[in-house]
């Protein structure tokens, strides 16, 4: 069995939206130049418009040529596998790793995702419907379901391991990093390799995210201004759809592989609600927040206060923020806490691409712990009037956190806290 309960990551890659160079954010560096300056790189789509979509976190004109695989091969795969792939690749090259070396049965390949290839499914389903079976083929199976996107990177990479697919809620990427966490710590594997992924710029998202609900309230921002996506700001506008990657390789503490720059050893704490809500946004009571909050807090013997900052679940929506606001009230009472509690969010950095929001915010917050700063709640410039914490606003700040925190709340009402302590 390992030695330490510690563990790291040891590389990192992305394929995330920009709107620089080719429009594609696919290097560490450009990366965290975007989270720790609070850039917005969310970008106007007029082509959406037709569904009250004016803004998106779209990937523009990137290469694919960087895939390294025939245009033949590309035309085979759904947007979401070649992102994938990308992340991928840019990860086994941040950790110095081989295809072969992970190729093993002491490797797992995880991917997580919320939408998958929802839009490819929706292309399928207009081709049999125009032409005939004959049309699509085996497409299905390689470009439409949940396995073909793990399919797709493992051939195009050529890695042999076992492949594990979860889908879900936004929550879902958190839940494979404990589930990676627990296989290392129990010496079941000796690497995991993480994909999320997800490509929500689609017809069938847009129509759901822009539907006035009962209550007069959207999920996604009716906007042509990417401004406009501001989390924890008195003027909330509701969220923009996302697209994108990130893949990292987690191994425990005591494996030979440094730690990918910028980061460091870990270890974590977490706690899931099993005390669900009814509806699709429903996550029960704000106290399953609470409650998670004090069982991770008495896993690692520290009280609220010694919790640097917060890496939270707001994201532009104002019912979603209301929600967290009563949760985080819920929280102070339970552990009869009355100090600062600093916030950070990136949903106004890339949009809203819940596949890879739990690896995002792990990754955010090894680099922040690692520099000694907060970043800042991107794009928030007064804060929500009843919210009881303090958003970062315009510019990070410097502070050395030897403990963060992550919480996530999804569609079908998953809560989980993870508490990440710094060695």
């Amino acid at each position: 069995m390992p030695s330490s309960d510690y563990m790291k990551l040891t590389g990192i890659g992305f394929a995330l939206p920009d709107i620089k160079k080719f429009g594609i954010c696919n290097s560490k560096k450009r990366f965290w130049e975007i989270i720790k300056n609070g850039e917005c790189v969310i970008s106007k789509t007029p082509e959406y418009q037709s569904y009250d979509i004016g803004v998106a976190g779209k990937i523009h004109n990137w290469q694919r040529e960087e895939l390294n695989i025939s245009e033949k091969h590309i035309e085979k795969y759904s947007k979401a596998t070649l992102l994938g792939i990308l992340a991928t690749k840019k990860a086994l090259e941040d950790a110095n790793y081989s295809s072969k070396e992970l190729s093993n049965a002491r490797t797992l390949l995880v991917v997580t995702s919320t939408m998958l290839t929802l839009e490819t499914v929706n292309k399928q389903f207009t081709k049999l419907f125009n032409y005939n079976k004959s049309k699509v083929g085996f497409d299905f199976f390689i470009q439409g379901t949940p396995g073909s996107v793990a399919c797709g990177i493992s051939k195009v990479l050529e890695l042999d391991c076992p492949v594990l697919t979860l889908t879900g809620s936004c929550a879902s990427t958190l839940n494979a990093i404990q589930l990676a966490s627990e296989k290392l710590l129990l010496n079941y594997v000796d690497k995991v390799i993480i994909i999320g992924v997800d490509d929500s710029n689609d017809p069938l998202y847009f129509s759901s995210v822009s539907y006035r609900m009962k209550t007069e309230k959207t999920i996604a921002a009716i906007t042509d201004n990417p401004l406009d996506i501001r989390p924890h700001d008195v003027n909330t506008k509701g969220n923009a759809c996302g697209q994108g990657a990130i893949a990292i390789i987690m191994e425990r503490e005591d494996s030979k592989n440094n730690c990918s720059e910028n980061t460091q050893a870990f270890r974590l704490h977490y706690s899931n609600s099993r005390r669900n809500g009814h509806g699709m946004f429903d996550c029960g009571n704000p106290d399953n927040f609470g409650k998670s909050v004090k069982e991770v807090l008495k896993d690692a013997k520290i009280g609220l206060g010694e919790v640097g900052f917060i890496n939270d679940f707001a994201e532009g929506a104002d019912f979603i923020e209301e929600f967290f606001i009563q949760a985080l009230n819920y929280i102070r009472r339970e552990n009869e806490y009355n100090g600062e509690i600093y916030l950070t969010n990136q949903e106004a950095a890339f949009g809203h691409i819940g596949g890879i929001a739990g690896i995002l915010k792990l990754v955010c917050n090894l680099m922040m712990m690692n520099e000694g700063i907060i970043a800042p709640s991107i794009n928030c410039e007064k804060k929500f009037a009843s919210l009881c914490a303090t958003p970062i606003i315009k510019r990070y700040i410097k502070k050395k956190s030897k403990y963060s925190m992550l919480m996530s709340c999804g569609a079908g009402g998953d809560c989980s806290i993870m508490l990440i302590e710094d060695k």
